[in-house]
């Protein structure tokens, strides 16, 4: 077969001789591999840097996009593209080869030579989600599963390259599919930092496990907060061992559960350090694992006085509530006593007799409008277990949490009796003016009882 001198050329770049297959592509071993179900390969998890020798090519006839098991069982091995007997393979492999350049290749191999000096703030590097690099645990071997209905393909010929030349070389790439290693932490945990970071700077964060190029693992969570209004700033935490993932953690989730239980009370402030770290404040206070356990003793006690402040303003607001209550009973047994007469001289007046009879019988009656003392106050004061506590040395967040809880009890508590008090005084105010009608219209009953005779005309 005929080979353009411009695919000849790129072969000679990459050093292939299609007369001369290496024996790492020739002597191919089929490989067992069975990603899981609920892994995906749009967000990676793992970056490490890997030995270019030990990476297996297979091309597939997919994109990135197709499902990862129809990708995988329609791989196949390189040696299949590169034997001319194999016509279609062959020849998609040749328009792979002729459609690539050179330049491609070379960018590919600067930038991987930055990366062996430094790995990115962000980890991620332009152009990852092409690598496109599994590791299989059964074979414990590592895979590129090149999709070669994608326009970018130069990664294939750059490993090519570089596994020709026989090099010792490591290349900085993602892991499709990789999880987290249990060593430094479990996905459950993982899960939970996402949420918690994100309540306090309102985007989600990226969190890697990155190896490095002795394979010392450490977790990087990188990601952007608010640092002035409409102004963000990039941060980046690592953590190198699992205690040190652990104290941060359990930082963050105390500060979650106070935000999310007791938003009116607490919302913490994100700062970005000179580092490029995250650091939670209350007000000017830094909240970190050395002084958290001061701040919620101080909390603590600072709830612990306000409730007591608020028991004595809620007993103020009972005795206020139960004087009204007795004020509006007073009325309405007042209104009430006026209306039953009212009511009376009505049903008297439809007739002649009933008038007679009305006007003897309540020529002399006065509405005393006595009230029967029916209601009291027999409400006893709670027995306040958090005044007669003695002061601890170690609140815990659960302490904490418990009298927050308190607290907010005990300020609607107070929201509700002044609400109580307004419906009170308006009922006041509706009984008053019905008492004075009431009395307007008895009045003018009473003007016309001088005289009989103007009595039964009225």
């Amino acid at each position: 077969m005929i080979i353009e001198d411009n695919i000849t050329k790129k072969l000679n770049y990459i050093g292939l001789n299609l007369d001369n297959i290496p024996s790492f592509i020739s002597e191919f071993t089929p490989l067992s591999y069975r990603p899981r179900k609920h892994q995906n390969d749009l967000n990676y998890k793992v970056y490490r840097y890997i030995d270019i020798n030990d990476i297996t090519i297979l091309l597939t006839p997919t994109n990135r996009l197709t499902n990862i098991s129809e990708r995988y069982e329609k791989g196949r091995p390189l040696l299949e593209f590169l034997n001319e007997e194999n016509v279609e393979e062959f020849a998609t492999f040749l328009s792979l080869l002729k459609n690539i350049s050179i330049e491609d290749i070379e960018n590919l191999e600067e930038q991987q030579k930055k990366l062996k000096k430094d790995i990115p703030l962000k980890i991620k590097f332009e152009k990852d989600y092409l690598w496109q690099i599994f590791y299989s645990e059964a074979d414990n071997k590592y895979f590129m599963l090149a999709p070669i209905t994608e326009t970018e393909y130069a990664e294939i010929f750059y490993i090519l390259k570089k596994q020709i030349e026989g090099k010792n070389e490591k290349i900085f790439v993602p892991i499709c599919y990789a999880d987290y290693s249990d060593e430094l932490t479990k996905n459950i945990n993982i899960q939970n930092l996402e949420n918690y970071i994100w309540l306090f700077t309102k985007n989600w964060p990226a969190i890697y496990e990155v190896h490095d190029k002795k394979d010392n693992k450490k977790i990087v969570i990188t990601g952007k907060t608010q640092i002035l209004e409409g102004i963000e700033s990039d941060y980046k935490l690592e953590f190198k061992d699992i205690e040190e993932i652990i104290r941060f953690s359990n930082l963050l989730k105390s500060l979650f559960l106070l935000q999310t239980s007791f938003p009116n009370y607490y919302n913490f402030l994100v700062k970005v350090t000179e580092t490029g770290q995250i650091s939670l404040y209350d007000n000017d206070t830094l909240l970190d694992n050395n002084t958290l356990l001061k701040y919620i003793k101080s909390q603590y006690l600072s709830h612990q006085e306000n409730i007591l402040l608020l028991e004595k303003e809620k007993n103020k607001e009972l005795k206020a509530f139960t004087e009204l209550k007795e004020k509006a009973f007073q009325l309405q047994t007042e209104f009430l006593e006026k209306e039953k007469q009212i009511t009376t001289f009505l049903e008297c007046k439809k007739t002649f007799l009933g008038r007679v009879k009305y006007f003897f019988r309540h020529k002399k009656n006065k509405n005393t409008g006595k009230r029967e003392n029916t209601v009291q106050n027999s409400e006893q004061e709670e027995v306040n277990d958090i005044q007669d506590n003695e002061e601890k040395e170690i609140y815990t967040i659960q302490d904490l949490i418990y009298i927050t809880r308190t607290l907010e009890q005990k300020n609607n508590e107070i929201k509700n009796i002044k609400m109580d008090i307004e419906a009170k005084k308006i009922r006041i105010d509706v009984l008053k003016r019905k008492v004075k009608n009431a009395n307007l219209y008895i009045e003018e009953i009473e003007n016309h009882k001088n005289n009989i005779f103007d009595f039964l005309k009225f």
